[in-house]
């Protein structure tokens, strides 16, 4: 949801499939509409802001099988009447603080729509400050879902997260005036030590919020062991790459993909990346992982590498960080990095339920919680030597589950030899 980046209003009229970002609504006139009515938009309004930001297009119905087909468009009066001032006046009467969005009245295939086009809250979440006939109640924040609801936050978590973003909207604007007051008077040595603090408290932050993300739709037990792996830029997180840069870029480092399936990333996932703010989103339908790219040149993944039973298969692992390594290595290539320091880290916990599966032999049982790593070094090490990272990962699993020496050793030769194919 940005400014810079033109919209596709014929995509948004014709995709015909309601979401967390996107919903429908028949054509009608704003001046003719029912107090409820309007309440109605305004709750679909407030739940975009409070989520991800979104689209409510007016002119689409729904078909006998009630999928949102019927684009009639609006009559040159019902266009009129979602004139944005009164209808923005009317909405952040019923909300605190005021929605940020705007009213386009575009042309697509010759019929006139009114789209609204809202964008995540930047500072406070909206909270609906009046009641309307059942549709609004004071005091409730609402939230737009997958299923394609906008509903009041009653879960903890839906709470903790519009908390959470909150805290770290606050926590950016407050990092931008302090950027301008510390750097007033520093040596550039300094000012590039203030700005590598900054940015790991900003990756941190994003790093958490996307394995809260995960963790809400694919792990709702809490027991899985779950496997992140995360780079992040030694320099201060700015959005500096398009959406369609980062899918570019990740492409040509999925370019070592051989005969054998990937276990980290498939050529071609990017297309079905959803464009967040801030990064591309893949949230796997069919696998439990999720990988995100975001605008500052960081990634971060997270998954559960253990299948059935909780067994995590050493081969299927050897292959997830051998492709995980060489892949972030392309990355940060194909994204032009050389000489910037970028920071490596990954863990697998909690192990308690999780053995490791070595062929024909028992299953070993993890001697400790979890496991973790970091290491902070310039892009082109990354990029030339992405097998000593995957060894480094893959070493520091086996041994939490006591693998023999030579096994580990026979391992690390196979992962050798496919982090570096080409």
């Amino acid at each position: 949801m940005s400014d810079r980046e033109p919209y596709d209003w014929e995509e948004i009229v014709c995709r015909g499939v309601e979401s967390d970002r996107l919903d429908y609504k028949a054509a009608q006139s704003w001046n003719a509409m029912s107090a409820a009515g309007r309440a109605k938009i305004v709750r679909h309004l407030t739940a975009f802001a409070n989520t991800e930001g979104g689209f409510l297009v007016i002119g689409v119905g729904e078909d006998a099988s009630g999928v949102p087909s019927l684009r009639t468009g609006l009559t040159e009066e019902e266009c009129r009447s979602f004139d944005p001032s009164a209808v923005g006046s009317f909405v952040n009467r019923c909300v605190e603080p005021p929605i940020d969005f705007t009213l386009e009245r575009p042309v697509v295939l010759g019929k006139r729509y009114a789209i609204f086009t809202v964008r995540p809250f930047s500072g406070l979440p909206h909270v609906c400050s009046t009641s309307f006939d059942g549709e609004l109640q004071t005091g409730v924040f609402y939230i737009r879902t997958p299923d394609a609801a906008s509903r009041p936050a009653r879960r903890a978590s839906e709470l903790h997260t519009l908390v959470a973003r909150s805290l770290r909207n606050q926590r950016e604007m407050l990092a931008a005036v302090l950027r301008g007051i510390l750097y007033d008077g520093r040596t550039e040595g300094e000012r590039r030590e203030i700005r590598r603090v900054i940015a790991a408290d900003e990756e941190e932050d994003i790093f958490s919020d996307s394995l809260l993300y995960f963790k809400r739709r694919r792990v709702p037990s809490g027991e899985a062991a779950i496997f992140q792996l995360s780079l992040a830029p030694g320099a201060a997180g700015d959005a500096r790459f398009t959406h369609d840069r980062l899918a570019e870029a990740a492409e040509k480092a999925l370019a070592f993909a051989g005969a054998e399936p990937p276990e980290f990333i498939a050529p071609g996932e990017t297309a079905k990346c959803h464009r967040a703010n801030r990064a591309l989103r893949r949230l796997d339908d069919h696998a439990p992982r999720m990988f995100q790219l975001f605008r500052s040149g960081a990634f971060h993944y997270v998954g559960l590498p253990a299948g059935p039973e909780g067994r995590l298969d050493a081969g299927r692992f050897l292959r997830l960080c051998a492709d995980g390594a060489a892949f972030l290595g392309g990355y940060l290539r194909a994204l032009g990095f050389d000489g910037e320091l970028f920071t490596l880290r990954f863990s697998l916990a909690p192990l308690e339920r999780t053995a490791f599966a070595d062929g024909a032999a028992a299953p070993l049982a993890a001697r400790v919680a979890g496991v973790s790593g970091e290491y902070t070094r310039r892009a082109a090490d990354f990029s030339e030597a992405p097998e000593r990272y995957a060894e480094r990962i893959f070493r520091s699993v086996a041994e939490a589950y006591t693998l023999p020496e030579t096994r580990i050793a026979e391992f690390t030769a196979a992962i050798r030899r496919r982090a570096t194919r080409s």
